[in-house]
């Protein structure tokens, strides 16, 4: 029992106009009509004569060179109808066809194993056959969409000839290359003079040359040149064109462009210079520059070659000098792109800062043993200095041996106060060290609570402010304030205050 379809379903894929209605297959001509008797020609016209169909035919042999590969051999255009493709003697490869539109295979994808069979694809019946071991491929087409035929070798230096022929309506021929071959009556076509070629030259005398076309002689319409036997094609005739003089070349320069700068050594502009020539009909051609006469127009020149104004550069921040604590960053600060010495306007920019990176892990229990050591140094009378606000240097003892210092800057004496800055002491160490020195060879000035006619200690180690605090008490025999200690005392920073003008206060 058949199987039962859709009305209006083809009833066979040979036929493209006969449908399914109820179970049956009805007839259709290819006007659309039912019943209808038309049918078309070989090449696809509706109750044509053959007359605008043209049969292609051609052969080619090909010698692979590397096995596992895949060989193109040919295309066929969509279009094509009563296709028929053959191999001319037996091989041992096998013929592959890939659709060129999706890029799949529809026969033997990959060099699978060939075997005889009908298949549909494309819309299309296929027919593939495998015989005394030639194959062969048939349709009837038409083909809706190019493909490509392939061989798929399976040994080395094979040799694949193939043969294919098909029917195409004439509108398509341009589309078919020049090694095909179209079986047909040559002598119902000529060639015909179609065209001059474009003159050699623009003036002073050039060549040009005849241009033939393919010419049908039943209505003199010209058509592609695979009608014509390119065997009687004539011979190509030349003649001389544009024999009038040519004028002299000149130099033509445009504009200068902008400048590149504004100001100091580098400023250039640039224009084009072409070498141009004037034709007759009041257009102009670019040539070479050797067919100008002179010397070629600077193309560049130098411009705004003026003294920039003075500023302010700076360099970039050191590291920190502490890896924890307090420590300063230096940059360096010049006046920079003054030609004549000129001065920079403007405040100079700041080349020392203070930085933080972290807090000291020893901070911490440092400052509890020095607490302890106070009070017990008191409660025994041991004298500690008493000077710690005057000289903050004094409270700082570098583990690590000096080696200079390491700024420009240390030299300041206006920055020598940050030398109780653990990171400012050791970025400049020798300076800090000399401040020491200084501090402790120079005897002390007798103070405002010294008694009259008592002579001045000799240099010994200095107390500490709660030291000097409890001889005054005894001294006087009262209770006296005890001073402060400064924040350069305790090995902190100074207030803004205290630094000098310009610098920013140390954080």
């Amino acid at each position: 029992m058949n199987q039962v379809v859709h009305d209006g379903t083809r009833c066979s894929y040979r036929d493209p106009y006969s449908i399914c209605v109820r179970g049956e297959c009805v007839h259709v001509g290819c006007d659309k009509e039912v019943g209808s008797l038309k049918q078309d020609d070989k090449c696809g016209v509706c109750g044509g004569d053959n007359s605008h169909c043209r049969t292609v035919k051609g052969t080619l042999a090909k010698t692979l060179k590397q096995p596992a590969s895949v060989l193109k051999m040919f295309e066929i255009p969509a279009g094509a109808r009563h296709l028929q493709i053959e191999e001319m003697e037996p091989a041992s490869h096998s013929i592959a066809v890939k659709n060129q539109a999706t890029g799949n295979f529809i026969l033997n994808a990959k060099g699978k194993e060939a075997k005889s069979h009908v298949f549909i694809e494309m819309g299309l019946e296929w027919e593939y056959t495998v015989e005394h071991g030639k194959e062969s491929l048939k349709t009837s087409g038409p083909l809706h969409e190019a493909i490509s035929v392939l061989v798929i070798p399976q040994e080395e230096e094979a040799r694949s000839s193939l043969m294919y022929r098909y029917i195409i309506h004439e509108d398509l021929l341009p589309m078919i290359g020049n090694n095909n071959v179209l079986l047909e009556e040559m002598d119902s076509y000529e060639w015909a003079l179609k065209s001059w070629s474009q003159c050699s030259k623009a003036c002073g005398g050039g060549i040009q040359y005849t241009k033939y076309g393919c010419r049908r002689k039943s209505d003199n319409r010209m058509v592609h040149r695979n009608f014509c036997d390119n065997g009687k094609k004539p011979k190509p005739i030349r003649r001389r064109c544009n024999l009038q003089e040519c004028s002299q070349p000149i130099w033509v320069a445009e504009e200068w462009g902008a400048c590149s700068r504004s100001c100091g050594k580098l400023g250039v502009q640039a224009r084009v210079v072409q070498c141009v020539q004037r034709l007759q009909d009041g257009t102009n051609r670019t040539l070479h520059t050797k067919y100008c006469p002179g010397q070629r127009p600077e193309t560049r020149r130098p411009c705004s070659r003026l003294p920039c104004p003075a500023q302010w550069r700076t360099g970039a921040w050191s590291e920190c000098s502490a890896s924890c604590g307090e420590g300063v960053q230096q940059r360096q600060v010049v006046c920079k792109g003054s030609e004549n010495g000129g001065h920079c306007e403007g405040d100079k920019p700041e080349a020392i800062q203070s930085c933080h990176v972290a807090v000291c892990p020893e901070k911490l229990s440092s400052i509890t043993t020095s607490a302890d050591a106070s009070d017990h140094g008191t409660s025994k009378g041991q004298r500690v200095p008493q000077d710690g606000d005057k000289n903050p240097v004094n409270k700082i003892s570098s583990r690590e041996p000096c080696l200079g210092d390491k700024s420009i800057f240390c030299q300041m004496e206006v920055l020598a106060r940050y030398c109780s800055i653990p990171g400012y002491n050791k970025l400049c160490c020798e300076s800090c060290s000399k401040k020491v020195s200084s501090a402790t060879s120079s005897p002390p000035a007798a103070g405002p609570s010294a008694l009259p006619g008592t002579a001045a200690p000799s240099p010994a180690p200095m107390l500490s402010s709660s030291s000097t605090a409890s001889a005054r008490r005894g001294h006087r025999g009262g209770p006296t304030p005890v001073p402060q200690a400064g924040p350069a005392a305790s090995g902190g920073m100074p207030s803004s205050s205290a630094l000098p003008r310009g610098l920013p206060a140390l954080s």
